[in-house]
């Protein structure tokens, strides 16, 4: 068994809930930015959703399959099916965050 590193733990525990998080998605966005795995861009971001909806789709482990795909960075496995939920997906969390700031500044 290969030797752990200490930035890949986050990955290693990731869950089928944190696949279905927009927060605990970000958060492991942030952190394949920060130890090298992932560049930050509106593409990327976009991949990186999509690599979190094929992981879902088609994993018995989603969490380790997910994990694979971004070390790996195997964009190449996106299909238009996970790139257009990721599409929905995105769009829905952006609508929720603006709702919030506007409600925000209502009151």
């Amino acid at each position: 068994m290969g030797r752990r590193r200490k930035h890949d733990l986050p990955f290693e525990r990731v869950t089928i809930d944190d696949l279905k998080s927009d927060t605990a998605l970000e958060h492991l966005r942030q952190h394949a930015i920060q130890v090298g795995w992932w560049e930050d861009g509106e593409h990327r971001t976009l991949q990186f959703v999509a690599l979190a909806e094929r992981a879902l789709r088609v994993g018995r482990n989603p969490g380790a399959v997910f994990h694979t795909l971004i070390k790996r960075r195997l964009t190449n496995n996106i299909t238009q099916a996970d790139e257009d939920h990721a599409i929905q997906r995105i769009k829905s969390a952006r609508s929720r965050r603006m709702a919030k700031q506007v409600a925000a500044g209502w009151s």
